[in-house]
């Protein structure tokens, strides 16, 4: 997003879900912690498409993935600046 490249940054989020799909509980995570990483992906990518990304957005993902790949959270990251 730095660089502009929004059609880019689309697209890995549309990865990581898809990603998340193929993944089972081999990989270390539940299907709730996984039902809720889609979530947060797709709200990073509505951020994205809206233009309302925070800029400390990629910090909230890598902490949010850190701590919660494999329990869901209490309450969805936000990546908005509105």
């Amino acid at each position: 997003m730095r660089r502009g490249q929004k059609d880019k940054a689309i697209e890995v989020c549309q990865r990581a879900r898809r990603e998340l799909t193929v993944l089972d509980s081999e990989a270390g995570s539940g299907e709730a912690a996984r039902d809720q990483m889609r979530e947060v992906w797709s709200g990073l990518e509505e951020e994205i498409r809206k233009g309302t990304l925070d800029l400390g957005a990629p910090a909230v993902l890598r902490g949010y993935v850190k701590t919660h790949w494999r329990a869901p959270a209490p309450e969805l990251p936000a990546f908005g600046g509105e």
